[in-house]
């Protein structure tokens, strides 16, 4: 099955995963334990084992908005904030008890400087996060709220059992009640 993100499809993060799974502890997160705050400097890269975790940022509301999700065998950190040394621009939420293989960001940033063979793979990882992220902002102009919804469940059909409704609409940018409406009216013509 294809990553819920897709840069993990589209390159060969082999080199890293190792790294991690050789240098790194393994960690349980207990459901609502947060892995990074926002507005502080990431002091751990992850590796999903199992359980997910959500990327969300404070709304001008004060509320939280899911921007992002981390599945098994997803990487788990904000890493522009982590190679520019700055604070974290989201918080990163454990949704369910999961467990994570962690090393420092010093010593992924370590890894990454030590020749200049791996300074080009974190150029290529971070050309592919920002293909993604921009694909993900087209979308929100170019697809309906119900074909984004459409799209999530068919690239990743597990996220209707393991993430609650209330996260998939905040991650869509629709209400819960709007998202409800979208999924009785897909039920009702039989296109779920």
């Amino acid at each position: 099955m294809a990553h819920f993100n897709r840069y993990n499809d589209m390159y060969d993060f082999s080199f890293m995963r190792e790294f991690i799974l050789t240098h790194g502890a393994k960690r349980r997160y207990n459901r609502g334990e947060r892995f990074q705050q926002e507005g502080y400097q990431c002091k751990d890269i992850g590796l999903v084992v199992s359980g997910y975790f959500k990327y969300t940022t404070v709304t001008s509301d004060g509320d939280d908005a899911v921007v992002g999700f981390s599945f098994p065998n997803d990487y788990l950190c904000h890493f522009t904030n982590v190679f520019k040394n700055q604070p974290s621009e989201v918080s990163i939420t454990a949704g369910t008890d999961s467990e994570v293989m962690t090393v420092s960001a010093n010593e992924i940033k370590a890894f990454f400087s030590k020749d200049s063979d791996m300074k080009q793979k974190l150029s290529d990882i971070f050309c592919h996060l920002t293909c993604e992220v921009y694909e993900r902002y087209l979308d929100h102009y170019r697809m309906s709220p119900t074909e984004r919804y459409l799209q999530l469940i068919n690239r990743h059909p597990v996220i209707i059992g393991s993430v609650t409704m209330r996260e998939i609409a905040s991650y869509l940018m629709v209400t819960p009640v709007y998202l409800s409406r979208i999924r009785k009216r897909l039920k009702t013509n039989r296109l779920v």
